[in-house]
């Protein structure tokens, strides 16, 4: 059964609202974490388009690709350094950009990106070498090969790209091989209404479709041909809810996750056995309207774009994976999300304000040094360095309060080094910090030993000192 769409009404109101000013700072005892915007990618002729919609990283070159769909066109942002710059913007044209540009995969395997043109009906293919934006092949879809294309992913592991077309309920299959152009199917059997995003399971061989007015789940088999569709998840309270608009894999924690837009909550599906099993329904911490979602498997964490609330919601993917840890204000319209693992920063599309923000997940140094005694050292001898460990992010700095034996210092990266000058037992402590609340604290203590005593070579004539046998004039005669 078709499921109440909802999320329609959603995207109309919020073009009279505000965004909503939401921070957060959680964490354990020992660590907190702080998620903030750090950057915003203004709109602009030579910057971000009109209503950009979804975003991809380039790892390899060091990119990120916003689609802007008014525009018809593609900014290329330079995500090294402080990651803010565009450095190129793809116009939209023949041979180009088509009208309409919607979603953005990068495919790293064949050095190419691809962009899905739902006005034109198009798939546009960039060469990612080089400067980046030059378009070496369009797509055509022909009749039959699928209507209004929307999303796209890459599945690494058969050289396939697989495209959602919302308009017709069909799936196209794109050969990455090769010249990369070719469809070589399109799947429509058990696909459902209106499939709004796709994202590729490496690890299980399966993709997984989010059908929007229906509210569920299309799970593919990659292998073979890699259109079999082994599965449907169904709608329902404690499954996937409401308008599902995006789906992304955590392959280090086999889970799926889906952002259920009109229903404000993510969907958690176990990709173990038969991939199917929600396991998880995530409503606390989740903004208004949940767009897009993306997952850092290096920090744990995804990150979930919430349209309607113009926010960035974090998720712990440890353990269970269903604890918001954070949040924070982006723009309006707040839409595709991509990660930038490189430099541990996530890019947010702004729809509604046409902007892209740099958000980052900072959390507060925590020493792992055991308390206590460290590797003691010898008056006038050289002291074997001793590095405090920390974790933190950005990388903390370390300073020292009480007593440092005589001649050693601790540097800012937490190195005690030097000679020491004086004997005794010095007991002080670390502190490391990064400028995310609260600092942390140890305390240590070396041991000094006094240098061994050489006694010195004795001085003839000295008191004490044996005296030369006389030697006494031989007389002849």
């Amino acid at each position: 059964m078709t499921q109440t769409h909802t999320f329609a009404g959603k995207i109309a109101a919020a073009l009279g609202i505000a965004s909503l000013a939401v921070l957060g700072v959680a964490g354990s005892a020992q660590a907190a974490t702080a998620f903030s915007e750090v950057a915003v990618i203004p709109s602009g002729a030579d910057s971000i388009g009109q209503n950009p919609t979804d975003v991809a990283v380039d790892s390899v070159h060091h990119r990120a690709y916003v689609t802007n769909f008014v525009d018809g066109s593609v900014s290329v942002v330079d995500t090294s350094g402080a990651g803010a710059e565009v450095v190129q913007v793809i116009p939209n044209g023949a041979g180009s950009i088509g009208k309409g540009a919607w979603g953005v995969a990068v495919d790293t395997a064949h050095n190419r990106a691809y962009v899905t043109n739902a006005v034109d009906n198009s798939v546009s293919v960039i060469d990612t070498t080089g400067t980046g934006a030059h378009v070496v092949a369009v797509i055509s879809y022909a009749a039959g090969n699928g209507h209004s294309p929307r999303s796209v992913a890459i599945d690494a592991t058969h050289n396939r790209a697989y495209v959602v077309n919302t308009d017709d309920d069909t799936v196209s299959v794109i050969n990455t091989g090769g010249t990369g152009i070719t469809v070589d199917s399109v799947i429509s059997i058990d696909i459902g209404s209106a499939p709004s995003d796709v994202a590729v399971d490496q690890v299980h061989s399966r993709a997984y479709v989010t059908n929007d007015n229906d509210g569920t789940v299309s799970v593919i088999d990659t292998t073979g041909a890699g259109t079999n569709v082994i599965a449907v998840i169904p709608h329902g309270a404690t499954s996937i809810q409401n308008s599902p608009q995006s789906v992304e894999v955590d392959g280090a924690h086999n889970r799926a996750y889906v952002a259920n837009a009109g229903s404000d909550s993510i969907s958690v599906i176990d990709t173990t056995g038969t991939g199917t099993a929600v396991t998880e329904v995530i409503t606390a911490g989740i903004g208004e309207g949940p767009l897009g979602i993306a997952v850092d498997t290096t920090r744990n964490r995804a990150y979930v774009a919430n349209f309607i609330s113009g926010t960035v919601s974090l998720i712990d993917t440890t353990g269970a994976g269903n604890t918001v840890i954070a949040s924070t204000s982006v723009g309006r319209g707040a839409w595709g999300v991509a990660v930038d693992i490189e430099h541990d920063r996530a890019y947010v599309a702004n729809n509604l304000v046409s902007t892209v923000s740099v958000v980052a997940a900072q959390t507060s140094p925590v020493i792992t040094t055991p308390a206590g005694a460290l590797t003691g050292g010898t008056v006038s001898a050289a002291y074997s360095p001793v590095t405090i460990e920390a974790t933190g992010t950005p990388a903390p700095t370390f300073t020292a309060t009480g007593a440092l034996p005589p001649g050693l210092t601790l540097s800012a990266a937490g190195v005690i080094s030097g000679t020491p000058t004086t004997a005794g037992t010095y007991t002080f402590t670390v502190v490391a910090s990064n400028g995310v609340d609260p600092d942390a604290s140890q305390t240590f203590s070396i041991a000094i030993s006094a240098a061994a005593v050489v006694p010195a070579p004795a001085t003839p004539g000295a008191a004490g000192a044996a005296k030369p046998a006389a030697h006494l004039p031989v007389v002849s005669g």
